[in-house]
């Protein structure tokens, strides 16, 4: 999987460091729907197409048909100037039970990116990331802004949290935090 920064390697490591961190399966409420188990070979039908995980997929949309949690994506109207979808993966884990999402976008110039990161929490509950962090409300939860060493007076930045069953996490360079923050506000369900 490609991904564009080591900031991206930095917050997918978290992102798995925090599932991994998770508890075991929660019990099922009465009338909870039954858990979804992913076979040990991914190989899924997505609009006529056969795909085997990992895969490069066409679209935010795709994804979507492959999971069962809504994709988030940021909202064109809220990225910087040049700041566009690049590629967009699906990484199936059937030994976890569980599968990542990953969107990319850059610019042209190669001075600005994000990876937005979604990976199903199988029912587990998270626990907070062991590498420094500063707690902070995003999208109306309690969510993690992560320190980086970092060079090049490059301000990267890191946010993870939970939502709808899954921990997300996005990661910026070349942008604000501020910046950053708005695009996670503008960050909407495919097809919403």
């Amino acid at each position: 999987m490609k991904i564009p920064s080591s900031l991206g390697v930095c917050a997918l490591a978290t992102t798995l460091l925090m599932l991994a961190a998770c508890g075991g399966p929660s019990a099922s409420s009465p009338g909870a729907a039954p858990e979804r188990t992913l076979p040990p070979t991914i190989t899924v039908e997505v609009g006529g197409t056969v795909i085997s995980g990992p895969a490069i997929l066409e679209s935010p949309e795709q994804a979507q048909e492959l999971v069962s949690f809504p994709v988030l994506v940021a909202d064109a109207e809220v990225l910087p100037a040049g700041l566009e979808l690049e590629e967009v993966d699906w990484q199936p884990y059937p030994e976890e039970n569980t599968e990542l999402v990953t969107l990319s976008y850059r610019d042209a110039e190669n001075t600005m990116d994000l990876t937005i990161q979604q990976i199903d929490l199988g029912g587990r509950r998270t626990a907070p990331p062991s590498q420094p962090h500063e707690e902070i409300i995003v999208r109306g939860t309690t969510g993690y802004l992560l320190s980086f060493e970092h060079a090049e007076g490059q301000e990267p930045v890191a946010l993870s949290w939970e939502e709808n069953g899954t921990i997300v996490s996005v990661s910026t360079s070349g942008m604000t935090l501020e910046q950053t923050l708005r695009i996670v506000e503008s960050m909407s369900p495919v097809g919403k």
